[in-house]
């Protein structure tokens, strides 16, 4: 089965696990959203052990260049993709 990498940029709270340079994912062709949420997860539990923030990672968009991506999302080739967290303003 094809692997495809996709790479994450990291915004909002998420930039405290920044090391300088986006996190890199390898996941198969037909990847949807859930799967990448998942492997997000795991990358930056191997980026900080202490990672505990699941629930962040749930309520955060994933976006790419154009769109917001919905839960329909499926992966066909390697991407470039954003998380953006929800943020609180007045």
């Amino acid at each position: 089965m094809a692997q495809f990498n996709v790479e994450i940029e990291l915004y909002g709270a998420f930039r405290n696990f920044d090391d300088g340079k986006a996190l890199m994912l390898e996941l198969p062709f037909g990847a949807d959203l859930a799967a990448i949420k998942a492997a997000f997860v795991e990358a930056l539990r191997f980026r900080d052990p202490d990672f505990d923030s699941e629930a962040l990672v749930e309520v955060s968009a994933f976006a790419d260049d154009c769109t917001i991506l919905g839960a329909n999302y499926s992966l066909a080739g390697d991407a470039k993709l954003a998380i953006l967290p929800p943020v609180n303003g007045g």
